[in-house]
């Protein structure tokens, strides 16, 4: 019986195409790489680094108190954003002078930076809000209703407002709301220049991508201009 042999051509094709499909499973499923386009991490992270993100670990568990994570932004879910975990489902979070406090307890914060000036919005100031947990009924009331409007307008696909006091849907009052979805609260480190939950309400589970692991680059204004110090840092 006569073998015939693979032609090299072929061979590196194949090997070529295989390589493409784990590359692909690899990022569609376990890790994808991250690079930070903004300051609103400064200092845990900075702009030019270049992440890895662990896409797995989030479809076992939710994410827990103070890990960084990405995930689609709410109001443009082709748009990754890159965050802190603040709370989680059923937390009430506030802010009192740029002090953070989850269910009515102080949360220290190491990683947190603010800046000399005094600033008196919702940078460093917010009454409670509650954290949708699936299933639960929220009353919808209070100063916080803002930060519904956005989650409420995904999970139904409708039109959603706030207008004098009242939440509206499709034009009607809404009293009440089941989330069909956890929910967390996400804060960027650099408080001050951080667009993020605070402005634009809580982070529904299903669109959170991955937990930030490593950064395996970096580099600074020019590309030339390596981070060799931040190479290999694990993120906290």
């Amino acid at each position: 019986m006569t073998v015939r042999r693979k032609s090299l051509l072929r061979e590196y094709v194949e090997a070529i195409a295989i390589a493409i499909v784990l590359a692909l499973v690899l990022r569609h499923f376990v890790v994808q790489a991250f690079k930070i386009p903004s300051g609103s991490m400064i200092p845990t992270l900075l702009v030019g680094d270049h992440l890895l993100v662990n896409k797995m670990v989030y479809r076992f568990r939710l994410p827990e108190h103070g890990e960084v994570a990405v995930f689609k932004f709410p109001q443009d879910r082709k748009t990754d954003f890159i965050k802190r975990v603040i709370a989680l489902p059923g937390d009430d979070v506030a802010l009192a002078a740029g002090r953070l406090f989850v269910d009515g307890k102080e949360v220290s914060e190491a990683y947190a930076k603010y800046g000399p000036e005094v600033l008196t919005g919702r940078e460093r100031e917010m009454r409670p809000f509650h954290v949708p947990r699936k299933g639960e009924t929220i009353r919808l009331e209070g100063d916080n209703l803002e930060l519904y409007r956005l989650p409420i307008a995904n999970e139904m696909g409708k039109r959603v407002e706030v207008l004098d006091g009242r939440l509206l849907l499709d034009g009607k009052v809404l009293q009440e709301w089941r989330p069909q979805d956890d929910y967390v609260f996400m804060m960027g480190d650099n408080r001050d220049n951080s667009f993020d939950s605070r402005f634009w309400g809580p982070v529904a589970s299903k669109d959170i991508v991955g937990k930030a692991m490593v950064i395996y680059w970096s580099f600074g204004d020019r590309i030339w201009h390596i981070r060799w110090d931040r190479l290999g840092d694990v993120i906290h």
